[in-house]
């Protein structure tokens, strides 16, 4: 979802609904095995980690600590349970940059249902490992695709209570807040490939924000920022398949293309929001911003193989239109 409308400095990716979000540290390589381009990690604290690509430096944050502390004190003082979460969780994310107006948001509410919320911790404990590891696989790869200035990746559980829209996202989700940083949510049973393909595209939108020098904050730039995004995860990892990309029918289609045409220019939140969410009534399907953006996107890298990843994240998204008035 973007926050007013398409406001660059706070964006996510991948929703369902209005109100759901969707899209071990490893040791240094041994210099024999290492490729041309130089990869490390260097461990600075049991919940932080840094991950070093040629020049761009990865901080990757993990809350577990102060999740564990929550519950114990919430359980305590079961009445002060969302003061609480406040006090521990949103300091730490503030204490790592993370500005106090953005924890109001939705993703930063306390869990309600402590036990479920420590059986997810324990089963997220349990892939840490190779979470971490997909987590610094996808960053290193996307750096090596496009490379950018360097980010900060804040690793969260996402909450039991919204397992549902979890479901429909692959277990996995992401959002942006700043050219500086993403967050990734992950339900434990998360696909290691769509952990990666997450990363990748919410790293994207990172470096879009650093090209973009201005922005039209509307529905056609908010379908192609998406449609780009997920063309970027899908160089990548081209064997992920995620549903807001499949294309849609063609009856569906002539519905939706016409009033997206009308209202391409629109900067209305709640346009944006019928278009990505979907509206039973008009014959707008879920996911149609993200669909019709990979697929205008898709087709015209298809006409322009020559272009860099570079280069076409660059470009103005009245380019990728089919048609062009």
């Amino acid at each position: 979802m973007i926050s007013k409308a398409l406001n660059l400095k706070k964006f996510s990716c991948l929703t369902v609904f209005t109100l759901y979000l969707l899209a071990g540290c490893s040791t240094e390589e041994d210099k024999t095995e290492q490729s041309k381009t130089e990869q490390k990690v260097e461990s600075t604290a049991e919940s932080t980690h840094t991950v070093i690509h040629n020049e761009q430096t990865f901080t990757v944050e993990n809350y577990e600590e102060e999740m564990r502390t929550f519950l114990m004190e919430a359980r305590e003082s079961p009445l002060e349970r969302e003061a609480l979460y406040r006090e521990i969780v949103h300091k730490s994310l503030r204490n790592n940059k993370v500005g106090y107006s953005q924890l109001e948001y939705w993703l930063f509410a306390a869990p309600t249902n402590l036990g479920n919320f420590e059986k997810s911790l324990d089963k997220l404990n349990e892939r840490k490992k190779e979470i971490d590891q997909a987590v610094e696989e996808a960053l290193t790869d996307s750096a090596g695709l496009l490379p950018g200035e360097g980010k900060t990746v804040h690793i969260l559980p996402a909450l039991p209570e919204e397992t549902l829209a979890m479901e429909a996202v692959n277990f996995v989700t992401g959002i942006v807040w700043s050219k500086e940083a993403l967050f990734i949510f992950i339900d434990p049973r998360a696909p290691i490939d769509v952990i990666k393909h997450t990363v990748a595209h919410e790293y994207h939108h990172t470096i879009y924000m650093e090209l973009a020098e201005d922005s039209s904050e509307d529905l056609l730039e908010y379908s192609i920022i998406e449609g780009k995004a997920d063309s970027f995860a899908k160089l990548l990892y081209p064997d992920v398949e995620i549903p807001w990309t499949e294309p849609m029918t063609e009856d569906e289609k002539a519905t939706v293309l016409p009033l997206f045409m009308d209202h391409r220019n629109s900067t209305d939140g709640e346009i944006i929001t019928t278009f990505r969410n979907g509206d039973y009534a008009q014959g707008i399907p879920t996911w149609s911003t993200y669909k019709l953006g990979y697929e205008w996107v898709q087709d015209y890298l298809a006409k322009h193989s020559d272009l860099s990843v570079l280069e076409w994240t660059k470009l103005n998204q009245e380019e990728f239109l089919p048609v062009k008035e």
